[in-house]
This record gives C-alpha cells, structure tokens and sequence, in this order.
C-alpha cells in the first residue's frame, strides 16, 4: 500500500521509464506525414494506474495537476482536520477539562487513546504546512517533482491516520475477546468505525480528487483496517452464531435461542450479526465507489494534459511559420523596394493585420474598417505618405546595349538575366 511512495525512488523512475515522448516531434511527424499516424504514435503511452512511459511526463503532469488544485487540497485537508476534531477530539478535550472524576483515573489505555486522537488531529495541519512548504520551494528552483512529493504527503497522512486509529481501536485494549462487545455493543462497535473512525477520511477523499494509485491504495488501507486487522486481533470472533445468540439473550432480545433447529437459530444470528455489521458494509461500499470515481477523474486528467499539450505545441508551431512567412514576405519587400517604401509598406501590412483581428472580435469596427477600406482607406494597398524626395542634382543615364533584342530570342531567359 506504499507503491505510490516508492514510484518517487531514482530507481523506479529508471525502470518505469520506457520511452522519451515530445509532442514538438509528434506534430513535426504527422505534418510531415500528410496526416495523423497510428494511436500509439500520436499520443505517449501508459501503465495501467502507474501512469505515462515518460517518467518525465509523468512528473511534468502530477506538477500541473497539482498546482491546478491546489486550494481543493488545502481544503480537504481542513475538512478531514474539522470533521476529525468535532467528531473525536473535541470529545476527548470537553471530558478532560469538566470531568470531576478524571483526576483520579488511572487507565493506561485511555491515556493512549487520547494520545491518539491528539496526533491523529494534528496529522492535517502539519500535513498542510509541509504541502506549503513544497510549493515554496518549487517557486524557488528547488523542487523538480512538486506532485509527486505533494500526493505522496497526502497518502502518507491518510496512512498514518488509519494506522494510528487501528492500533488504538483493535490493540489499544486488554479485552482482546470482547473488544466489539466493549464499544459500545455490536452496532455501537460497527457505528464508531464509520462515524467517529473514517468520516473524515472518506468525505475527504470524495472531496480531494487524488490520483487513482493513491485513492486506491487508502481505499485497501481502511478494508485492511475494517476486515483485515480485527481477522488478526481476533475480534471477528465476537461475530460467531453463539456470541451473536448470547448477546441478544442478554440485551432482552434472545427470541433468536426461541427456534428448535439449530438452522433457524443460525439464520437469526447471521441476520443480526449482518445488521449490526451494516455500516462496515457501508464503508466497503464507499471505498469501492470512491476508487472507481478517482480511476475515472484520473483519465479526464490525463486526456486533458495530452490534449493541452498537444494544442499548445501546435499553436506555437502555428506562430513559428506565420513569423517564417513575416520574414519571407519583408525580405521579398525589401527586396524590390527602397528601404523607406520597404518600411512604409511593412507598417500598413502591420496595421491591416490588427484591424482584421480586432474586427473578428468587434462586428462594428469591422464594418467600420469596410467601409474606410472601399473609400480608399485600409482596404487599398498604397502607402500612408508621399514618398518623392527632393534630389538637387540628379544624373540620368540612358544606355542601349547592342545586339541586345537579338540576343534574347536566341538564348534562354535565365541567360538574360545573368547578363544583365
């Protein structure tokens, strides 16, 4: 349930690596190729979960991802850091600061778990802090993987959380056999898992939007912590058709024991245990929907970045061959023309150029600048001032080349033209 942290690892990178993708040489191919090549050509390849082949892609989209939502995380962190904090620690803080009694307790485990529930509420903070602290660091040049190391704080809390909230509530206490049976009942036992446990790790990752390797991998985490661990704690044992059948008949609801057969009794246990056990369903449920939305959000992601990336890279080679066509078509100017004509000719080829791109987003200067154009405005090709000069002494020069005329009907043009 750490994959996603050791991704992060030189060594990782260097495995995951497999293919080195531009999108500047993607669009270069297919414009040189008349059109669109095969899917796997186009577009950089993934791992199912793990992302693109490009590790360097991959790092260049968890950045992007993150600096996009970077408020919904501190929010989420907030959340997880409010809900815990009224839902548990407040509890803890109202008993420690009114109760009479407390003075006299000595109770080993119900120090510790107070002590959990104060580090479990400083987790998000401190979290919070650290994740500020990254994005100051990127500012400065001293980052390169700001989403990696962002969603592996993120993961690494809710780890620690759910860790912490495991020990306290199947190892935390002496009454290994009937831990369920001591919280509060069976519903009871069922509801505080839910309720006062994960609340503030589901409704946050609902909330958080995380990338799907992550969500999945604090998804396995709370069925680790919801079915795996009471396994090992031996607190499923609580849940057995005799345990299930006692705790009725003490609670004066034993009309299960009411049945001959021992089938019907078997039902009626199961029945009840299952009711009892609804919002461990619950949370399973949860998770399942949780991790298929974040798969989901994920690929929205991805296809967004490859599709930014693409259009972006196409803009700018766009940009590159309308600035290549601007310097042919100033040379050819210059070429023909005197400098001052040249650069007369250029300024209105400018200014026409505006005008048409402001007339696309502005109906009514467009009509403006028609009309102007038919009376001899913009819309003729001559220039903005009288170029003749005033010359004090000028020499005119009149030549005639002999044999000229019969020399250019019997040699090529090309010849012609290196004559002269």
């Amino acid at each position: 349930m750490v994959l996603f942290l050791l991704l992060g690892l030189p060594c990782a990178k260097r495995f995951l690596h497999k293919e080195d993708f531009d999108f500047e040489e993607r669009a270069t191919r297919v414009r040189r190729d008349g059109g669109p090549g095969s899917t796997e050509q186009e577009y950089p390849k993934q791992y199912p979960l793990l992302g693109f082949h490009d590790t360097n892609l991959e790092r260049d989209y968890l950045s992007d991802w993150v600096v996009h939502t970077k408020s919904r995380l501190y929010m989420g962190l907030a959340i997880a850091f409010s809900l815990f904090f009224a839902l548990t620690t407040s509890i803890w803080l109202f008993i420690l600061l009114r109760s009479t009694i407390w003075d006299d307790r000595n109770d080993p485990e119900l120090d510790y778990s107070i002590a959990c529930a104060m580090i479990c509420t400083v987790l998000w903070p401190i979290a919070g802090v650290v994740i500020a602290t990254g994005f100051l660091m990127e500012r400065r040049g001293r980052m390169a993987g700001l989403g990696h190391f962002t969603f592996a704080v993120v993961e690494l809390t809710f780890l620690l959380f759910i860790v912490l909230q495991s020990i306290d509530l199947y190892f935390g206490t002496s009454d290994e056999g009937n831990l369920i049976r001591s919280r509060f009942g069976y519903a009871g036992f069922a509801n505080e898992i839910l309720y006062l446990r994960l609340v503030p790790v589901l409704l946050s990752l609902f909330f958080l939007h995380l990338p799907s390797l992550v969500t999945i991998e604090i998804s396995l985490a709370i069925v680790f912590m919801t079915a795996v661990v009471p396994a090992i704690s031996g607190a499923w044992d609580a849940y057995s058709v005799a345990n299930i059948t006692k705790y009725m008949n003490d609670i004066g609801l034993g009309f299960c024991g009411l049945f001959d057969d021992d089938d019907s009794n078997e039902v009626c246990a199961t029945y009840y245990g299952l009711l009892f056990a609804e919002p461990l369903i619950l949370i399973f449920g949860a998770t399942i929907i949780v991790s298929a939305s974040a798969v989901y959000v994920e690929y929205s992601h991805r296809k967004a970045f490859i599709n930014k990336n693409v259009i972006d890279t196409l803009q700018r080679q766009r940009e590159w061959q309308l600035s290549q066509q601007q310097e042919e078509q100033e040379h050819l100017i210059h070429s023909i023309f005197p400098p001052s004509v040249a650069k007369d000719l250029i300024k209105k080829k400018v200014r026409e150029e505006a005008v048409k791109g402001r007339g696309r987003d502005d109906p009514g200067f467009l009509r403006m600048t028609a009309h102007r154009g038919h009376r001899g405005g913009f819309g003729q090709m001559s220039l903005d001032r009288l170029v003749a000069q005033m010359h004090e002494e000028v020499t005119i020069l009149f030549t005639d080349i002999v044999g000229f005329t019969s020399m250019s009907q019997t040699v090529a043009p090309q010849q012609v033209m290196e004559f002269l």
